[in-house]
């Protein structure tokens, strides 16, 4: 459940990464220096200055020019818009001020520079551009049509006086630029009567830059009741889930061409059809351009409304389009599309090829007390926060085609959980909570930095979590941990998982030690319990420990065995500039399966020191089926170049 957010209107900024200011200006009223004809240079001068002239050349064409950002992203809180810009014009600008009963994006702008959609227009001057709506009751108050928005004027006369009901624009958050992409999230409240909440909103925004023009936002929706039980009381049609309002010069009366994933083209062949994605092309001033619908794959069909005087949208699914339903306080609902603004039509614009590539996009959501990665349709992973427990974790870890590999909170041994990292500090026990004597607790300090990145064509989900490593007697911090984990998925699913941890401010050291299990561990599904085989890079059988139990050094280590009947290899790598390279492995499939990248702290305990934080990079790779030592190997030698990479990079 979301909080209501207290409104406040964003400052105005120049945008992010421009070079405002870097070049001199001449002073009002001075006159430009009055130019006097050259005087011819003798051959010796003139020798010299070309000489000068081909070296200025030569360094200038080492030295970057500065260019416009791939995206920025420029506020005006007076006028109530956000604009997305990208390589210096503008795409579109999301509208949130007072003066409009529904914030909306307006214009979307084609990559000639076009109106794609029209904010206000007849018939149906209630539309706006691209925009959210629908007809909704808090418990027994009164039915508010937020779609007619028109309705819901002081007066409709004057209608600068405002309106009684209204979405209102709250506040930004999660706002960031990233070379070709950036984001925000715009929190929204639903208001009835100008002071009852109905519904608290949050908007994100996506937007990624794919050249030429073209550009593709991912627009996703939550609706919570948080206010009390919400009705919807919308019909099959009065609803926006969402709706774009296409230019009259786009629309299908002006000769523009409506098609669907399945080949139909028109309202007739479309409309009240269900469809994976609608696009919306024609030619204007010569030019071919348009703009695509993609619905985000949840399993289930989506019906659309088509109107050849320019509407379009996706409804939601048939048990709640068309039909009264309600959320109980604190449930929620949701939605998400793509859309891709593109030349040409429907086929020169490649939409089926781009709809296939954003099904395959990785997508991050944030919860109360979860991170959830999704690729498509496919869990990636979840992550719990730690607000309910003892430490911060990974819950669930899937391959590529969707087993989960990992176990938490198991009977035999409740303290383990997934992917944990955990470890002694001081005399306090992070690891055995119940069964610890001084059980410390992870608790975190702070969230930021969650978002979908994009390299090479690959895109991962990430976020940065600050943690501090808690003494249950003083309740004050006694390690500090900077946290930060990615996850992609491909062949395999690669989880990069950062950690930077020191003594707090005021401690100048802390001790760490352990059992020979402590370090970045992860108990296995049950399924792969006592099947299974460890291998290593170097084909060590290590040092027992005791029963099954082993510790064995390298640089990698995987273990192979069936989980949910399905093969599958999952191994752990220790970056070569961590301390004690390489990893001390602790292995066991007996009775149950179990690995961790240890530090050795069970027989060299290791003190940081508050000067010098200790830094670890670990990655976790996931394949479907047994793979070879060359294959991990492989991508092992990948991963360590691609964190030096981003290490050179920061």
């Amino acid at each position: 459940m979301h909080h209501h957010a207290h409104r406040h209107e964003a400052r105005p900024q120049a945008p992010l990464g421009s070079f405002e200011g870097a070049v001199p200006r001449r002073r009002g009223g001075e006159s430009p220096p009055r130019l006097r004809a050259p005087r011819p240079l003798d051959p010796v001068t003139l020798a010299r200055l070309l000489t000068w002239t081909a070296l200025c050349a030569a360094a200038s064409a080492q030295v970057p020019v500065p260019r416009d950002p791939p995206i920025a992203l420029t506020h005006d809180a007076a006028n109530g818009r956000l604009t997305v810009s990208i390589r210096g014009r503008d795409a579109f600008a999301y509208q949130h001020h007072r003066r409009f009963a529904l914030p909306h994006v307006s214009p979307l702008r084609s990559p000639s520079g076009k109106s794609l959609t029209v904010q206000k227009t007849e018939p149906f001057p209630h539309h706006r551009s691209l925009w959210i709506a629908d007809r909704v009751q808090l418990e027994n108050g009164r039915i508010v049509d937020f779609y007619h928005c028109t309705k819901n004027l002081r007066d409709a006369r004057r209608p600068e006086l405002g309106f009684t009901s209204y979405i209102r624009h709250d506040g930004f958050s999660d706002e960031w630029v990233d070379g070709d992409t950036a984001a925000f999230a715009a929190k929204l409240t639903w208001v009835v009567d100008g002071k009852t909440p109905v519904l608290e909103e949050t908007r994100r925004f996506g937007v990624r830059d794919l050249g030429r023009g073209e550009y593709l936002i991912d627009l996703s929706w939550k609706l919570t009741a948080s206010f009390g039980p919400v009705t919807f009381h919308s019909d099959w049609v009065h609803y926006a889930w969402p709706y774009l309002r296409m230019h009259p010069r786009f629309s299908g009366q002006a000769g523009g061409t409506i098609t669907d994933n399945r080949g139909r083209s028109g309202q007739k062949a479309t409309n009240g059809k269900t469809a994976r994605w609608i696009d919306y092309s024609n030619t204007v001033e010569g030019v071919t351009e348009g703009v695509t619908v993609f619905v985000f794959p949840d399993g289930k069909q989506r019906k659309w409304l088509t109107r050849e005087y320019g509407t379009f949208g996706p409804r939601r699914p048939d048990d709640l389009s068309g039909t009264r339903f309600t959320l109980a306080r604190g449930e929620f609902i949701e939605g998400r599309v793509g859309i891709l603004v593109h030349r040409g039509d429907c086929a020169r614009g490649r939409v089926a090829e781009r709809y296939r590539a954003y099904t395959e996009t990785v997508q991050v959501s944030r919860g109360a007390d979860s991170i959830r990665v999704h690729r498509g349709e496919r869990s990636v992973l979840e992550y719990r926060r730690g607000a309910a427990g003892l430490k911060p974790y990974v819950v669930r870890l899937h391959t590529p085609k969707g087993v989960n590999v990992v176990r938490d909170a198991p009977t035999d041994h409740v303290h383990h959980h997934g992917l944990m990292l955990a470890l002694g500090v001081d005399d306090v026990d992070f690891w055995g909570e119940v069964h610890a004597t001084v059980p410390g607790r992870q608790r975190e300090r702070s969230l930021d930095d969650v978002r979908v990145r994009t390299r090479s064509g690959r895109s991962s989900g990430a976020f940065t979590q600050l943690v501090d490593w808690v003494d249950p007697r003083t309740k004050k911090p006694i390690l500090v941990e900077k946290r930060r984990i990615e996850v992609s998925a491909g062949e395999a699913t690669l989880l990069t998982w950062r950690s930077s941890l020191k003594p707090p401010p005021g401690s100048t050291s802390a001790a760490l030690w352990g059992r020979p299990y402590f370090g970045l561990g992860m108990r296995f599904s049950a399924s792969m319990d006592g099947s299974g085989r460890f291998v290593n890079a170097d084909g060590k059988p290590g040092e027992t420990v005791r029963g099954d139990e082993r510790l064995t050094a390298a640089r990698w280590c995987a273990y192979l065995a069936n989980a949910a009947e399905q093969p599958v290899t999952v191994a752990m790598f220790d970056h070569p500039e961590n301390p004690r390279h390489p990893a001390t492995w602790f292995t066991m499939a007996k009775p149950f399966a179990y690995l961790t990248a240890t530090l050795d702290l069970n027989r060299r305990p290791l003190k940081v020191d508050a000067a010098d934080a200790l830094s670890l990079r670990y990655g976790v790779a996931l394949w479907d089926g047994h793979v070879g030592s060359r294959k991990i190997e492989d991508l092992y030698r990948r991963w360590v170049a691609s964190e030096n990479a981003h290490a050179r990079g920061r």
